[in-house]
């Protein structure tokens, strides 16, 4: 190899990982969108938790009180 064909391929090489980075740290509009959607799906999912945890005690105490035959 020559040494342009060296520098031409360290320069694609480099061009290549900055662009992977670059995409992958959200650094791109669709990426910020996809980290604040990811974010709301995590929050809903913990109210969802914590709602069916507040269902599970209401109705595990609804059991408590009803007299069994």
């Amino acid at each position: 190899m020559t040494a342009e064909r060296i520098g031409m391929l360290v320069t694609s090489v480099t061009i290549i990982t900055q662009a992977g980075l670059y995409l992958l740290s959200g650094g791109f509009s669709a990426g910020g969108k996809l980290t604040k959607i990811e974010s709301e799906m995590r929050m809903i999912r913990q109210e969802l938790r914590a709602s069916n945890q507040m269902q599970d005690y209401r109705i595990n105490k609804l059991e408590e009180q009803t007299p069994t035959k």
